[in-house]
C-alpha cells in the first residue's frame, strides 16, 4: 500500500507506485512490505525495501478501518487474495470470502446460540457449522454461515428476536464443486459469489439450507 502526502506531484505518485510494484514482484512479496522513499525536486529515491509490515500498518488500519494485519496474516498462512499475470488480474476464493464478511464490519456483534453436528474426521470433531450475525447502522441484520462438511448439506433454523426485520433482502453463497476448486488464469470464474435461493425467512423465523463446504451470508430489514 502506498499512502503518499497530497502534496506530492502526480508524477512521483505514479514513480512510488511503479517501484513498490516491482519491488515486491522482484522479492516475491507474500503479504506487506515497507519501502522507505525520499523525494527531491520530484526524484525519487529508495532509502530501504523491507519485505515486512511496519509500525505504520496499526496507524493506517486505524485510520482506514481496512484490517490489513490481518489480511497479510491470511496471506501468509494461506493464499493471496489476488493473483497477477502480467496484465491479467484474478481473486481467488480467499477473496471473496472476504468481501462477505465485508458486512460485519464497524456493525454491533449479536449474540447467538448455535446447536448443531459435528464434523468428524481422522480422530477429530469440531462443529459442522459456525456462524457470525451483527447489525449495522441502518438497522439491517446480517447472518453469516459456514458449513464445513465437505459431503453433507445442512438446515439451519434460527429464531431472529429483540427486531422489527420484516423480510429477507439479499443472500449469497460461496462454494465449488470440489475442496480442491480455485480460480486460474484460464478459469477465473470457477469460484465466485452467487445469489442464494436456499434461505427463507417469515415471522421471524430464518431457514437456510446451506450445501455442502459452503459460506452463507443473508440479510434481513
Amino acid at each position: 500500500c502506498c499512502y503518499p502526502p497530497q502534496h506530492l506531484s502526480q508524477k512521483v505518485i505514479d514513480t512510488l507506485v511503479d517501484y513498490t510494484g516491482r519491488f515486491a514482484r522482484e522479492l516475491h512479496v507474500v503479504g506487506l512490505v515497507n519501502v522507505q522513499y525520499a523525494v527531491q525536486n520530484d526524484q525519487v529515491y529508495v532509502i530501504e525495501v523491507n519485505p515486512r509490515s511496519s509500525r505504520t500498518v496499526p496507524f493506517l488500519s486505524k485510520v482506514t478501518g481496512v484490517k490489513m494485519a490481518n489480511i497479510a496474516q491470511m496471506v501468509n498462512v494461506l493464499q493471496a487474495m489476488i493473483f497477477t499475470q502480467d496484465e491479467k488480474m484474478i481473486v481467488t476464493p480467499t477473496y471473496h470470502l472476504f468481501d462477505m464478511y465485508k458486512v460485519h464490519q464497524d456493525a454491533t456483534l449479536l449474540p447467538l446460540t448455535l446447536d448443531c453436528v459435528n464434523y468428524e474426521r481422522e480422530g477429530r470433531s469440531l462443529p459442522a457449522i459456525s456462524a457470525t450475525a451483527s447489525k449495522d447502522a441502518s438497522g439491517a441484520i446480517h447472518i453469516t454461515l459456514v458449513n464445513i462438511d465437505p459431503t453433507r448439506s445442512m438446515e439451519v433454523a434460527c429464531d431472529v428476536r429483540g427486531t422489527n426485520a420484516q423480510k429477507l433482502t439479499d443472500a449469497q453463497v460461496l462454494t465449488g464443486e470440489t475442496l480442491r476448486a480455485c480460480n486460474t488464469f484460464e478459469k477465473p470464474n470457477t469460484v465466485q459469489l452467487a445469489a442464494f435461493k436456499g434461505a427463507s425467512y417469515k415471522a421471524g423465523q430464518l431457514t437456510v439450507k446451506l450445501p455442502a463446504k459452503s459460506i452463507v451470508t443473508v440479510e434481513i430489514k
